[in-house]
Order: structure tokens, then sequence, then C-alpha cells
């Protein structure tokens, strides 16, 4: 065919230029063109000519240019094959090559020098014949817009390479989501044009290794539509009603409420994992059941493994594994687990294997898996959910798998006090446990309904609305418990004689920053259910005591003696609190040094030979009456019951 191709027009180049990122030098070493309709009525078009491997030109492609009112995006010539755009790119030697979906973006990325090659015939079609033209062992990075046909076609292309060229190392870069439906690679140059970032930099941030996604929630914030409640229920209705049956369950009940009510805030994206934590028969699982069997809002499971989260069980067929995986079910939830000691209790390498699953499940983003019975299937996207479970007291080489992994999970003590003998003949004689315990689910249901149907489209936290006082305690929880979970082990050697000295391993003390944000996150879900949208001091007493609870073995019960003994604590104070023997007595005033909580002083008041330890002056606010009065209870609804009095809810 006779072509009558002109240069591009001025308005057409700068179009080109600035609004497709494509350079003067690609425009004229590609021969980007324009070429004027001869037919009656016809439109002009921007022209690009295909080449063979040899770079002699096969037939002229043409582009619709702007505000053109012709139909069609596209043109090729009648009787024309598809073909790879601009395949002597591909003979130069090049160990990597990306492959996007049109010709307008390879010359995009031809102009930050990076070769680049595409299908003439758009996202969807890719001839396994163009194979030959990539050489062995080189790099191919798949780069496709952000819409439906985006998505297929990268699949399609990455099947075709895996299943015929498994020498190819293959990656892909995910364009942000907040580009929009369709977002393709000149949106996202123009953007970082417009940021003053290095787009070669920036892309180069974003390649991965490319798996197959079996599922992919969008990352855009959603809300679950809850059913109405038969009768709205006031926050303080739920307290009256939980304290008039459960007082001794009321603050963690509150901490769970404000674990569930995180999901109702948009900026939160990270999932928030709480474990009650007391002896058998203690109340935990009463506690957890308030917020059971919650359409919409809550997920309950009594046998469950983190393998669930994505499965690759060998006893169900690959098809049918999205249909079994736990991740897509608990979405915007929250999962109730009854029983967290039976994960805490594995051997040490499938204790390691499932706390490492869990680890990475709580950031929010889904999950990938590689087996040798499906091979690799991933949940990518926005998975946000919080964990509601119970625990017995987990032993200490269960902290040292959570600190080797990082750690994730949040614990507060149920503390259930011991009881008389009268008080145990009051609780058979009194209203049942069932009873008690169907009321507080009711109110709870209704509670979480009436505030779901209040945010139907969720809450934009206003950040600065936010008290200072209480962004600065939630921060000095952060580095309180930072340092209160540091893995170290203090060991004994002996010396000349019999005197004995302790030495230790080097520290582990995490960064302050993902604490922050979640005891920041666990205040505003607080906030949330009291009907706020910003921090008070009413916020603060459960971010203290979570900060406190969550410490491995007897350190979260020293340091609390440690503030009731108004911040020294002594050998014998800790024989006494822990029944053990002076040399563990020693060790646990040691390990809290090492952790840089407290400093070792003289002991004055002492003429024994007893080790005597101060809270650090960093840390003194925590003995301070600012603090002791945010843990007194100062609710709205901070009575019993109407009609109850307190032997009644034992």
């Amino acid at each position: 065919m006779i072509y009558n191709i002109k240069p591009l027009p001025d308005g057409i180049r700068k179009y080109m230029l600035e609004d497709r990122c494509i350079s003067e030098d690609v425009l004229e070493a590609l021969s980007i063109g324009w070429i004027e309709s001869t037919k009656t009525g016809g439109y002009p078009w921007i022209t690009i000519p295909i080449l063979d491997s040899e770079g002699k030109t096969v037939w002229v492609k043409r582009r619709r240019p702007p505000n053109s009112k012709a139909k069609s995006k596209n043109l090729n010539e009648k009787g024309s094959k598809a073909a790879l755009y601009a395949l002597p790119y591909l003979h130069k030697g090049t160990d990597r090559i990306v492959i996007c979906e049109g010709e307008l973006d390879v010359l995009a990325l031809l102009s930050l020098g990076i070769e680049s090659v595409c299908s003439t015939a758009g996202a969807g079609h890719f001839d396994s014949e163009w194979l030959e033209y990539f050489k062995k062992n080189m790099t191919v990075i798949l780069l496709f817009d952000n819409d439906d046909p985006g998505r297929d076609g990268k699949k399609k292309v990455a099947s075709i390479f895996q299943n015929k060229r498994p020498d190819i190392n293959l990656l892909e870069i995910n364009l942000p989501k907040d580009l929009g439906k369709g977002g393709d690679v000149t949106d996202y140059l123009l953007r970082c044009r417009s940021n003053g970032v290095d787009p070669v930099s920036a892309l180069s941030a974003l390649e991965e290794p490319f798996y197959e996604t079996v599922d992919s929630e969008e990352s855009v914030f959603t809300v679950a539509k809850v059913p109405l409640p038969k009768s709205p229920v006031p926050y303080d209705e739920w307290v009256r009603t939980v304290k008039g049956n459960f007082p001794e369950f009321a603050v963690v009940a509150e901490a769970c409420l404000s674990t569930v009510t995180q999901l109702l805030i948009k900026d939160i994206t990270n999932c928030f994992a709480l474990v009650i934590v007391d002896v058998p028969s203690s109340g935990k699982t009463i506690t957890i059941n308030f917020f059971d069997e919650i359409a919409m809002l809550s997920y309950s499971s009594d046998v469950f493994t983190p393998a669930s989260f994505v499965s690759n069980s060998a006893a169900v067929k690959k098809e049918d594994l999205p249909n079994i995986d736990l991740l897509p079910r608990i979405r915007r939830k929250t999962l109730l687990i009854r029983d967290m000691a039976t994960i805490f209790s594995q051997r040490d390498d499938d204790l390691m294997k499932s706390l490492g699953i869990l680890t990475r499940v709580l950031d929010g983003e889904g999950l990938s898996t590689d087996t040798g019975v499906h091979g690799r299937r991933a949940l990518r996207g926005d998975y946000v959910f919080m964990i509601l479970a119970a625990s017995t007291p987990p032993a200490l080489r269960v902290w040292k798998a959570m600190g080797t992994l990082g750690q994730r999970l949040f614990f507060l003590g149920l503390h259930s006090p011991s009881k008389s003998e009268e008080t145990l003949v009051k609780q058979l004689r009194g209203t049942s446990y069932k009873e008690k315990e169907h009321k507080c689910r009711h109110v709870t249901s209704e509670f979480l309904r009436t505030l779901w149907n209040k945010y139907p489209d969720g809450v934009d936290w206003n950040r600065d609305a936010d008290d200072d006082e209480c962004l600065r305690i939630i921060t000095r929880c952060a580095r309180l418990l930072s340092r209160l979970r540091g893995q170290v082990i203090v060991y004994k050697e002996k010396w000349d004689g019999d005197s004995e000295e302790h030495s230790h391993t080097a520290p582990i003390i995490e960064k302050p920053d993902r604490i922050n944000q979640c005891l920041y996150n666990l205040a505003r879900g607080h906030a949330l259910a009291m009907g706020r949208t910003r921090l008070e001091k009413n916020d603060m007493k459960i971010v203290l005591l979570v900060s406190w609870d969550t410490a491995p073995g007897h350190r979260a019960k020293v340091f609390q003696e440690l503030l009731a003994k108004n911040g020294a604590l002594r050998t014998n104070d800790v024989i006494e609190l822990l029944g053990c023997s002076d040399t563990t007595a020693r060790k646990e005033l040691e390990t809290l040094c090492i952790l840089k909580v407290c400093n070792e002083v003289k002991d004055e008041g002492s003429i024994s030979m007893q080790k005597c330890i101060r809270l650090k002056k960093d840390l003194s606010w925590f003995l301070s009456k600012e603090c002791r009065e945010l843990l007194v209870d100062n609710t709205a609804a901070d009575t019993l019951g109407e009609g109850q009095s307190e032997s009644d809810t034992v």
C-alpha cells in the first residue's frame, strides 16, 4: 500500500510530547507521522509503522488523535497480521524487556530508555510463535493497565511464558490502584513528572515476581451492609448491660469492641489482633461469645489453622480451592478464635510456620503461598480483618518465635478475680451464665448494627482534631511496649569461687512505629464506639492496659508490680510475686534493665545483698497521677444494671 504520510502537526506533536511522555528522538526514530483521510467525511490519524525484526515497515497502524470524532480508537490494515511492536528492540542484545498494552505506552517507555514491546492486537492477544524473539534466560516484565482486560491479558501472556519458556525470569509491575480504573503507564509517568520523581526509579521500585492471583480484592474501602437493629442501642446501654451481667469482663469487652469498630475507619489498613489471656475457665470464651453470630460482621472458627487462609489442601482440586479459602470470607469482618492455645502449643517448626502466616496476613494485604501440591496460589489486595482470640498464657518459646518473625499480636489479661466460697454459692442460685451471656450477645449485636448503619460509608477520621496529650500518651505506651516485648536471653555465668554473674545475648528491641499506629487505631476504635470521631482521655485506659499486658512470660506481671511499688523493685518483691527462686527473680530484674525499662540502683533500704531496680526517667510518666487517673473507670455508664447488685452479677 502507498502511504501519503506527513510529519506530525505542531498540536499533535505537542500532545505526544506533553500528554503521552514521548520524546522527540523516539518520534523521529520510529517514524511516527500523520495521514489525512482520502475518503469523503473521513478523519485524520496518527500513523505508527509496524516493523519486522530487521526494522522494515510491514504495515502501518493508525491511531485516533485527541478530539477526533472517529469511532474506532485504532485502525489496522485489512489483512494485516498481529505483530510485536517495536520488535527491533528485542534484537539489540537486551537482557530485560517490558511487555505492555499499547504502542504509545511502548513509545513512552522507550523515551526513558526502557526497552519495551506490545502486541498490535491489544492486551488479549499474544502469539506463542513470538517466544522465539526472547533470548534464553532474559527478564520479562509485564506492565498492563488497571482494568479487567489488562489483568486478563497479563495472565494470558504470563501463562504462555510459564508453560513454554520456564527459563524466562517473569516479573510484573502493578500500577497503583489510585490511578483509577484503566490507569496505564502513561498516567503513572505523568504523575511522576508532576511530583518531580524519577520515573525509571519509580517503575523499578514497583517490580515484583509474577505469580498467579487466584483472587484479588480492590484496595477500595468498603463497609459491610448489615441489617438495621430492631431498636437503636446507644453505647451507654451496651456498657450497662455488660457491666450488669459480667462486671469483671467489662474492660476486656470494651477492648474487644474497640477492635471490631476499627473496621469502620477508612484509613486503617492494618489488621488488629487482640488475644484475651487468662487461666482456663476464667471467662475468656464468654467474652468472645458476645461478638458471635453477628451477620456480616463476625466469623467464628472453632477449629482453626493459619494454613486455611489460602488453602493448598491435597484433597481438593485446584479449581475448587477458592471455595474453601478463609481470607475472602473474613475480609472486613472480625475472626473469632476461641482457643488460640492450640496454635501456641504446636511443635517449634509448626509454630514458626503458623506464626509466619499470621504475621503476613495481619498486614492486611493478602497472602501468597507455594507448595508442591498446587504450586503458587495468592490472594492479593485489600484483605483487612480483625481478630478476637482467647488463650491461656503463652509459653516463653511462643514469645521467642513471635519476636523472630515480627510481633503482630496484642494481649490483654482478663485478670478474673478468685471467688470466695460464698460467692460461688450465690453464683449457683443466681441467673445462669448462658442467660446473662445471651443478653450481652444480643445488646452487642444490636449496638454494632446501630453503629454500622450510622456510618454506612465509613468514617473519615480528622487526625488534626485529636487531643495532643492523647497522642503523646499513645506514643509513650508504644515506646514502653517496644522495650517490654524485646527479645533477650539472660543466663548465669560462674566465676571464681561461688559468686555468680549474669550475662545475656544482644537484645532485639523493635522500633515503636508499628505499635504506635496499632495502639492509635485501638484508641480510635474506642472513641468511635463511644460516639466520637476524635480522641479524648477516656480512650487511653485500654491503650495502657494492652501495652502493659503485651509482654512475654512474667515480664508484664513484674512491670505492673514495679508500678505498684512506685517504680522501685527488689529481688524479694519478685520472689513473693512469682513464688520463684532468688536466681529467677534476679534474671527478671536484669532483663528489665537490659531492655532499658529500668536502671539498677543501690539498695540503701536493706542490709541484704538484694538486687534493686528503678524505672527509667524517660518512662516516669507511668508513675504519675495523670496515668493513675486514666485507669479509673470513668465511662458514662459506670454503674451496674438497674435493679442489680454486685452479688447478683458474679
